[in-house]
């Protein structure tokens, strides 16, 4: 769902018991061809199963992220 949106900013994003899950995609007009676009993931755990689930998913998250950084550029 979306958190928040703004004209050069979006979040998206969730909370649970056991993890908060955002991302946050930013563009900036660099020229009239030309935008820069940013995506962060953010996390905040609360407890021992979000630390858990996280650190199950991350290989998996880094390497989905590269693959796709790869197609996109």
């Amino acid at each position: 769902p979306v958190v928040s949106r703004q004209p050069s900013q979006v979040v998206l994003g969730f909370d649970d018991r056991h993890l908060d899950f955002r991302i946050v995609v930013e563009s900036d007009r660099l020229t009239d061809e030309r935008t820069s676009v940013r995506v962060m993931t953010l996390v905040k755990r609360h407890n021992r199963l979000g630390r858990f689930y996280l650190a199950a998913i991350m290989p998996f998250h880094k390497l989905i992220v590269a693959s796709t950084m790869t197609r996109i550029g």
